[in-house]
This record gives structure tokens, C-alpha cells and sequence, in this order.
């Protein structure tokens, strides 16, 4: 089994302006392989986990 997440995109609006947290995200993770998220609090961790549960 593959994980595959490609052209993955996420943009907040806080008012008049936009900001990308993640533009054009491809990431393939193959069987058997493991993945680490890390980063500080309030960086884009969560919103890759909820854009794949959401595919």
C-alpha cells in the first residue's frame, strides 16, 4: 500500500490577505515506511493529517 498526497494546497484568509501554508505538497510514502511530523506549535502539521483524512 502507497500513500500518495499530491498538489495539496492550503490558504487562510485573515481579512484582505492570504497566506499559503502549503503550496503544491507531493509526498509519497511507500509500505513498511514510517513518517515523522514535526514543528512547532501552530504550523501546518495538523492541516496535512486533516487534508489526507479528508481525501
Amino acid at each position: 500500500m502507497q500513500i500518495k498526497l499530491h498538489n495539496i494546497n492550503k490558504t487562510y484568509k485573515t481579512g484582505m490577505e492570504s497566506i499559503h501554508v502549503l503550496k503544491n505538497l507531493h509526498i509519497t510514502i511507500e509500505s513498511g515506511n514510517w513518517l515523522t511530523i514535526t514543528g512547532p506549535s501552530g504550523l501546518w502539521k495538523n492541516d496535512i493529517i486533516t487534508l489526507y483524512i479528508s481525501y
